[in-house]
C-alpha cells in the first residue's frame, strides 16, 4: 500500500503532519470535516480512514454524507486497521487488523476482529479478557 489522499489535510484536526501519515503508508480520507484526532494518538501502519459515504436514503447513490473520525488522547490504532465513522476514546487499543464501522469504542479497552469487538479492558493495573457482558458496549 502507498500514501494516498482524499480532500484537504488540515494539521489542525489530523493530530499529526502529513509526513506522519505518508511514512506509515496511510490512506486517509479528509474530505469530511468532521475529523479529530489527538496529536498524542499512536498508529502503526497501512491504516484505511474513510470519512465520507453514500447517502442512500432516497435511493440516489451520487449522493455523498460527511461521517466523523474521532481519535482520542494515547489511542493506539494498530497496523492494518479500516476506521470508517468511529470515535476511539483515550487509552483504547485497536488491534492489528480490524475493522471499525460506525462504533464507539470505550476507553481501556483492546478491540480486535472483522467487525472489531472488546477482546480485553483494563482494571485495576491489568488487561483483562472480557465477558459477554462488556462486548454488548460495542
Amino acid at each position: 500500500m502507498s500514501w494516498k489522499l482524499l480532500g484537504n489535510f488540515d494539521e489542525s484536526l489530523m493530530g499529526h503532519d502529513m509526513h506522519f501519515y505518508s511514512q506509515r503508508e496511510t490512506f486517509l480520507d479528509c474530505r469530511s470535516r468532521m475529523i479529530k484526532i489527538s496529536k498524542d494518538s499512536f498508529w502503526g501502519y497501512n491504516n484505511t480512514i474513510l470519512t465520507m459515504s453514500h447517502d442512500i436514503s432516497k435511493g440516489n447513490f451520487g449522493t455523498m454524507t460527511e461521517k466523523r473520525l474521532w481519535v482520542d488522547e494515547f489511542a493506539w490504532i494498530s497496523s492494518n486497521c479500516t476506521i470508517y465513522n468511529s470515535w476511539i476514546k483515550s487509552n483504547a487499543v485497536i488491534s492489528c487488523g480490524s475493522v471499525l464501522s460506525s462504533v464507539i469504542v470505550p476507553n481501556l479497552v483492546i478491540v480486535a476482529g472483522n467487525p472489531a469487538k472488546i477482546v480485553s479492558r483494563y482494571v485495576n493495573g491489568k488487561w483483562l479478557k472480557v465477558d459477554e457482558e462488556l462486548k454488548r458496549w460495542l
